[in-house]
């Protein structure tokens, strides 16, 4: 597997939720949401942040991606921790560290192709702003890079700062669904790779006591990049991708962050290669995102 393949395997896995240096600022993802019916026989129920300040979680991803290069086992941990809420405008600020991530094929062998030391984020530490949908406000920093890992922990940071997974903006009833679009810009080895997105989520049901109720939400999202440039040795390597995914996501109603993701997507990535034939590489793959409150 092409380390460019693993990069769009990684990008998935850690952003819903991420080779050369890139200094390209990225653009304000530019997001609509709009209800779409549904839902006229059950209460609203409210989906926001509820965060509490100090509040610590830890964060698993598990991501099986199955290719015409074999199987790649995406495993990355984490932390996140609240720093602090702003009660007049519902904005919190958190860090979210990334502790290990680890690429095995498999065997459980780790993946040696060349170029993946430069996908390992561990040490990474990212700072942001998130309103009370988990829309991420302003600016995204990050720090705890090397010269290795610069231009993947960019792109992690832009995917952050342009969200594309939303609360919804009004309470909603159990039925009920809603609409997100995104247009976003990633920048990726050096190169910015323009990206849009459709999530089309529905709150199925509530589950869980009423102490720790849970709403279950299921979403379909389509994105679409625009053609990549990269100059390379071999010549100028050109590639896009093309996701869907299906999903459920489990969320505490108590502070609208803890919680369980599973999702299946199926990818094609179109590339080609200075004067070779163009090919198109599909993968399915299979994440599950777990948050859990760390009790202090």
């Amino acid at each position: 597997m092409t380390t460019t393949r693993l990069l769009s395997t990684l990008l998935l896995a850690l952003a819903l939720s991420a080779c050369g240096a890139s200094s390209a600022p990225a653009e304000p993802a530019v997001a609509t949401t709009t209800p779409t019916g549904g839902g006229e026989n059950s209460a609203p129920v409210e989906l926001r942040v509820r965060a509490t300040p100090g509040a610590r979680y830890e964060t698993h991803t598990h991501a099986r991606t199955e290719s015409t290069d074999g199987l790649v086992l995406t495993d990355a941990r984490g932390s996140m921790q609240i720093d602090g809420v702003d009660t007049q405008t519902d904005v919190t600020r958190v860090t979210t560290r990334v502790h290990s991530i680890e690429l095995r094929d498999a065997a459980g062998r780790p993946v040696q192709a060349a170029g993946t030391e430069a996908l390992d984020l561990s040490g990474a530490t990212f700072h942001r702003a998130i309103d009370s949908r988990a829309a991420t406000v302003g600016p995204v920093t990050v720090e705890g890079t090397n010269a290795q890992n610069a231009a993947m922990a960019e792109s992690m940071r832009s995917m952050f700062e342009q969200s594309t997974i939303r609360l919804p903006e009004r309470p909603v009833r159990v039925g009920e669904s809603w609409r997100d679009t995104v247009q976003m810009r990633v920048p990726v080895q050096g190169a910015i790779m323009p990206f849009a997105c459709t999530t089309d989520s529905r709150l199925a049901r509530l589950d869980g006591s009423a102490a720790e109720q849970l709403a279950v939400i299921e979403f379909v999202s389509d994105c679409a990049s625009e053609p990549v440039h990269i100059a390379g040795p071999a010549g100028e390597l050109t590639f896009s991708i093309a996701t869907h995914v299906t999903g459920e996501s489990h969320v505490a109603l108590a502070d609208g962050l803890a919680g369980r993701i599973t999702m299946d997507s199926d990818t094609r990535t179109t590339m080609r290669i200075g004067d070779q034939p163009e090919a198109v590489i599909p993968a399915r793959q299979h994440i599950e995102i777990t948050t859990t409150p760390i009790i202090q």
